[in-house]
Parts: C-alpha cells; structure tokens; sequence
C-alpha cells in the first residue's frame, strides 16, 4: 500500500494487488494529514471519490484516524453515538438462556472501559457476554469462557461477604405444602399436595476465621471476627449461600445465630437457621433482593 499526497493535496492511493498477508502496521511521515482511512478494495484500481472516507463506518472499513487531538483510529464514537448500554450476561456453558448480570449506561467512549465482579457465579464452566445496546436492540455478542471454582462456604450480600473453610456442615430438607387427612373406615389415609411451595429450608455451623490476601489466617482478630459474623447473619438481610458441592440458595436467617465455644477458647462454632426465599438464577428475584440493579427492560423472564 502506497499513501501519498499531490500538491493540491487530493489523496493518491495504489492498492497492492494480490497481497495475501494481513496489514499490522502503517507508517507515514513528512508531512500534514488531516486523515488516515483504512478499507478493502477489489482487485480493480477505483477512482479517488470512492475510496475517500465515508461519514459512517461500514462493513469494508479497518480503521478511519481523524486527528482531532488523537491518533484513535477504531469505530468507538461511531459506537457511542448509537449504543445506550452495555450488558453483561452470563450462562453455564452449554445452557442456551443468559442471564443479566450488569447494565451499564454508554453515553461517552470512557465508559467502554470497565470492570465488573461476579460474587453470585455458581460453581462450573460458565460464559459471559458483553452486549452492546444499539438502537434500543441488542447488537452481537462478545462471549469468552473460564471455569469456576471455590472451597468452603461463602454467605453473599451485595457489599459484602463472609468465608470459611472450616468444620462446615449443613443440613436440609425440601419443603412443600402436605395434608393428610384420616378416614374412619378405610386403613390408609388420603395425602394432598395442595399449592406450589417448592423451597429448601435447612441448619449450617461452621467456625468462621479471617483469612487475609494470602489465605492466612488472621489469628490476631479472632473474636473480632466472630463477632463481625454474627451481626452480619442477624442484618435481616437476603444472602446467597453457595458451598463447594455447587449448591446455590437465595436465603433469608430464620433462626438466630448462636455462638458455642467447646473445644478452645479461641475455636467458636456458629449456627443458624436458613430457608430458602428466591431464586438466584432469575432477574426479578435478584433485582427485588437488591443484589442486582439491572433495568427491567433486559431481565430474562
């Protein structure tokens, strides 16, 4: 590719014809440039008025460099003007429905520059996505894949959490909605199964000890800790309870959290009561919880 400038200053072109290797780089000096423009061409030499850089990107475009106060030569003002938000989706792999994890307003180029923490991914093989809004539709997905995992016990809130590995144990049961009713002459009585309450509700103890960057243990805080813990189970907040065998519950503390001490002075076992009150893998459940603050327009339903 030769880049050139007449002395009126019209634009000159020569397109290489049959090069085969992508272009990486592209040097110009010497010289004032009020714009760098990057398309695929046919085979055949076009004339100069259609090879000049169109307002609007399309689907021939590589690059177009305006240098107005920077040498950016990528599509993300053209973006910017048509994109509202930015999704973030993410699925267990091989799963066909995503699942709305962030919505991100994109009014200026910096906000497409950003991160985002998932503390709610369950345990496996999961993909994301970062979708564009453009024109009020979702335009093409971006996914990449990674494969999650974690030991012990994790208690989620939005802001904050709390972890331990040790001497975990938990206990549930399946709960819906029985009846049975005794008959006066027949030897078996009738079970009815009258409404749709489907939910866990169960018991976790466990010893709760900070550990720092490292994993350390913190040994130098340890009632401090626990006294930590036990006014977070008593906020009266939702919380996500996942443990390392993948289970995964949106809970509430329904039983006060006790504190015993047996073993040692410094080794405290904390139990409490959970049932289970939502779904964390819908929308709705985890925006009305106030884990999630994702427009409505873009739950799944």
């Amino acid at each position: 590719m030769i880049l050139g400038f007449s002395p009126m200053g019209s634009a000159i072109t020569a397109p290489v014809l049959g090069h085969e290797e992508a272009v990486t780089e592209v040097l110009f000096s010497n010289g004032i440039f009020d714009t760098l423009y990057g398309t695929s061409l046919n085979a055949s030499i076009k004339p100069v008025d259609q090879i000049l850089p169109p307002e609007a990107w399309d689907e021939a475009t590589h690059f177009h460099a305006r240098f107005n106060g920077t040498i950016y030569c990528g599509n993300a003002d053209f973006g910017v003007d048509n994109t509202t938000n930015i999704l973030v989706k993410r699925r267990k792999k091989g799963e066909f429905q995503w699942f709305t994890l962030f919505d991100i307003p994109a009014a200026k180029a910096e906000d497409y520059t950003f991160t985002v923490h998932d503390p709610y991914a369950p345990k496996g093989d999961l993909e994301y996505a970062v979708v564009p809004i453009i024109n009020g539709f979702e335009s093409e997905y971006s996914i990449t894949g990674i494969h999650y995992d974690f030991q012990g016990l994790l208690l989620i809130e939005k802001e904050r959490s709390v972890h331990t590995i040790l001497d975990v144990a938990i206990t549930e049961q399946k709960n819906g909605p029985v009846g049975i009713l005794s008959t006066l002459e027949g030897k078996y009585p009738f079970v009815f199964y009258n409404g749709e309450n489907d939910y866990y509700s169960g018991t976790v103890s466990a010893t709760f000890i900070e550990t720092d960057s490292q994993n350390e243990f913190r040994m130098n805080r340890l009632h401090e800790h626990y006294r930590e813990v036990l006014n977070f189970l008593s906020n009266k907040k939702p919380k996500i309870l996942k443990y390392e065998d993948g289970r995964l519950r949106l809970i509430s503390i329904t039983t006060p959290p006790s504190d015993s001490c047996e073993e040692h002075p410094d080794k405290h076992t904390i139990s409490f009561g959970f049932t289970e009150i939502a779904d964390p893998a819908s929308n709705e459940d985890m925006n009305r919880c106030g884990f999630l603050d994702v427009g409505e327009e873009w739950w799944v339903k």
